[in-house]
């Protein structure tokens, strides 16, 4: 069984983090979360339990709440759907919870940033579900230290091996439960 709740996914940006989720955990019924797809060059939010895409990239619009970071404008109810996710995630008996990703923004406490000190505080008093989070190879390090996850199971995208190590860890979790 694994003991600590946190396998961490990383690697360069653009080096197929994502698609190793979406392979792995995009179909499951028994997983939540969220992925971040570039799909025809614009952001989007997947969110793994409902099967369902939303636009997280947007053009600038004045009606709704925007988060501005470099060329890039981001919808700033898509932080807050991420956010209500993590707050409630311990409450729905998934098998793994999927973070893509924890990044500079929440480095700063923007982004989805509340949401996972929510998360990461309840994970203390409750047990079971495993956290996968996405998380750049430079930012590693800080990450781990700003949340707390120093026994987390570490797979770099680079590893030929990584997604059969990864859905080898749950499926094994699911065996010995």
């Amino acid at each position: 069984m694994i003991k600590n709740k946190f396998i961490i996914l990383t690697g360069p940006i653009k080096s197929g983090k994502t698609t190793v989720l979406m392979d792995s955990f995009g179909s499951r019924d028994d997983c939540g979360g969220f992925l971040t797809l570039d799909i025809s060059g614009k952001r989007f939010f997947y969110r793994i339990d409902e099967k369902e895409y939303f636009p997280f990239e947007i053009e600038s619009d004045k009606e709704k709440k925007a988060l501005n970071i470099g060329t890039y404008t981001f919808d700033m109810q898509i932080f807050d759907l991420g956010c209500s996710m993590l707050n409630n995630a311990w409450e729905m008996n998934y098998k793994c919870f999927v973070i893509d990703e924890i990044g500079k923004l929440e480095i700063a406490n923007q982004g989805f940033a509340k949401g996972l000190n929510t998360m990461y505080s309840n994970m203390k008093s409750k047990n079971k579900m495993i956290v996968i989070s996405v998380i750049r190879d430079y930012l590693l390090k800080e990450i781990i230290t700003k949340y707390g996850m120093v026994n987390s199971i570490i797979l770099d995208v680079g590893d030929p091996d990584c997604q059969k190590k990864l859905e080898a860890m749950i499926n094994y979790e699911e065996h010995s439960s």
